[in-house]
């Protein structure tokens, strides 16, 4: 039964894709995995008491319910080879193609999530999607600074979709240059087995310390031996990035993404040297 319903959500997922006009990233993958998953109670541990467990997320939108037996569904949809060839180009800023789909990308991510929870709930499940939650906050972490309620990534890490590299980008079988989303739900589904044994198992600096091309291709400097400086990071991207993607191209948005291009796990999980 599990795996069937595992299905379902597949093919809802796919369907969703198949009925876009236009291909904005290749095709996802997905990943499951339980709600009282201990690694959750652990990022909330870490991160701070502020960040949710995916039984205190659901309950911000069904607090009536005493429901316990939740999955987190995960997917990743990776950058299509045009766009991230067109930031490979780039060594300062980031191209038209790239700022364009973080604007329309996440808004297809965004509908996506929506489409699944109706789905669902025309089904008879309870579904609710955290970061569309009208309590989703940016916080302060006091280990890691700024940080949020709920990290996509972080699910997708634990939903069995890949491990942390340097410069904290989720690397998956599809690469590093991807967006993702989750959705949680009363439904009883398979998780993904997770095929790594560390948080930074598919980095290659982290594995042998042969690479260090993100920090290359970081126009902030925001990257280095010893990790990702957040702070330099936000400030280039709010400082720099926004107001020339403004004036630029008349698109308001600070993403970057040069360090997810022209690096070993742009597209993959990188093989590891001996």
């Amino acid at each position: 039964m599990r795996l069937k319903n595992n299905s379902i959500v597949i093919n809802i997922i796919n369907t969703f894709v198949s009925n876009q006009s236009e291909n904005l990233y290749d095709d996802p993958i997905v990943g499951f995995s339980e709600g009282n998953d201990p690694l959750y109670l652990f990022l909330k541990q870490d991160i701070g008491d502020f960040y949710w467990t995916p039984l205190e997320a659901y309950n911000h939108e069904y607090s009536s319910t005493t429901h316990t037996q939740l999955s987190v569904i995960s997917f990743v949809f990776p950058q299509t080879k045009k766009t991230k060839s067109s930031n490979l180009k780039e060594d300062r800023y980031p191209s038209y193609e790239w700022s364009a789909n973080r604007l329309e990308g996440q808004n297809f991510i965004n509908n996506l999530m929506k489409y699944l929870v109706k789905e669902l709930n025309m089904l008879g499940y309870h579904a609710m999607s955290p970061t569309l939650h009208e309590n989703f906050r940016n916080m302060q972490s006091k280990n890691y600074g700024y940080a949020s309620n709920w990290s996509e990534r972080h699910t997708a890490f634990i939903s069995g979709l890949g491990t942390f590299g340097l410069s904290d980008g989720l690397i998956t079988s599809v690469g590093k240059a991807h967006r993702c989303g989750s959705v949680i739900v009363n439904m009883d589904l398979m998780p993904t087995k997770r095929k790594y044994a560390s948080h930074v198992d598919y980095c290659l600096f982290y594995n042998n310390g042969t690479c260090d091309a993100c920090i290359k291709r970081c126009p902030a400097n925001a990257i280095s031996k010893n990790g990702h400086d957040k702070i330099l990071c936000r400030t280039y991207q709010r400082d720099i990035i926004r107001p020339y993607s403004n004036s630029k191209h008349n698109l308001n948005t600070s993403s970057c993404g040069l360090c997810q291009v022209g690096v070993p796990c742009e597209s993959g999980i990188p093989i590891k040297n001996s």
